[in-house]
């Protein structure tokens, strides 16, 4: 089985591709959360084209894989250039990933027109859908990469019950890579928050799920990636999976001391130390105002709500509340 590195956003050290057989998955969330800005500003797609640059001429010749922006709503309301603000109470199930893109097209497809872009001189550049529950998520995808001219390959994430049930009709499309998302998969599927313990993916009903892909899709690439535990590469291997994509941060968990000393490996852990206090503090701050212009203290069910683009609140309200 194949080790493949997870980009997000980081400055690796340049020895990187000396230890891995490509780019497995490239989350462009990051990219933008990185300069703090998204999609529609200039600066945010310049940079993201610099950055796309550098990754391909540095894997020369192997696999790179673009995630398409997979960021909740409550992310991307922190970046300068959001198309519109989204509050909403539970954004990790929310308006994220081709969801986002379906229902916001025209800030997709200038996100897949700078891949498609980049990847007329990059045949090793391959795009890939996020958070896919619905058939039309994919087709969508799919058609706007005709529209494009994008002749690279397409991949589409395994994160969601919704997308193991639709998965032949993914490779119907032409989907032919998919990466099993562990983190969305172990919380969607065992009824979970994200490291509450109960989310692990050693699950018996997670194996299974994992092993009858792998059965009925014999004839494609299948890679799995998450924030996993170094002992479940040969969980993954055993099951038959033909690639592990690991967080550049946990290389030397799986690899070796000869990557400990690589640039930037704690960028991950810096980041949502500065990041997520802010955005936390923010997203409590919206819920709170929102509930209290409702009447109500209580969200649940109370709906998505879709603002016009703005700076986040500056109420008084900020004071009250805490991270």
């Amino acid at each position: 089985m194949e080790i493949h590195v997870a980009l997000s956003g980081e400055k690796f050290d340049e020895r990187l591709p000396e230890h891995v057989a490509g780019v497995g998955l490239l989350r462009g969330e990051y990219i933008f959360r990185r300069i703090k800005r998204y999609v529609p500003d200039d600066h945010a797609r310049s940079y993201m084209k610099s950055y796309l640059r550098w990754v391909l001429d540095t894997f020369k010749g192997k696999p790179v894989w673009y995630r398409f922006a997979d960021a909740p709503s409550n992310e991307i309301n922190m970046l300068k250039g959001h198309d519109v603000y989204i509050i909403e109470e539970f954004p990790t199930v929310g308006i994220r990933g081709m969801r986002r893109a379906l229902k916001f097209p025209e800030t997709f497809e200038l996100e897949f027109a700078t891949v498609a872009e980049v990847a007329r001189d990059y045949p090793n550049l391959h795009a890939m859908f996020p958070y896919v529950s619905e058939l039309a998520e994919a087709t969508f995808g799919v058609k706007m990469a005709e529209k494009l001219g994008f002749r690279n390959r397409l991949g589409i994430m395994i994160e969601t019950p919704a997308a193991f049930h639709h998965a032949r009709e993914f490779r119907d499309q032409g989907i032919d890579y998919f990466l099993v998302g562990m983190n969305d998969l172990s919380s969607l599927s065992l009824g979970a928050g994200r490291g509450s313990g109960f989310d692990r993916h050693s699950h018996p009903a997670i194996l299974a799920a994992l092993g009858r892909l792998r059965e009925d899709f014999r004839d494609l690439t299948l890679s799995v990636a998450g924030y996993h535990k170094a002992e479940f590469a040969k969980t993954a291997e055993s099951i038959g999976f033909d690639q592990l994509a690991v967080h550049y941060s946990s290389l030397p968990d799986f690899i070796g001391k000869q990557v400990s000393g690589f640039r930037d490996l704690d960028f991950m852990v810096q980041f949502k130390r500065e990041d997520n206090r802010k955005r936390l503090r923010q997203w409590a701050i919206d819920l709170l105002e929102r509930s209290l212009a409702q009447g109500s203290v209580e969200m649940q069910g109370a709906g998505t709500a879709i603002l016009p683009s703005r700076s986040p609140s500056r109420s008084g309200l900020g004071s009250r509340v805490t991270a």
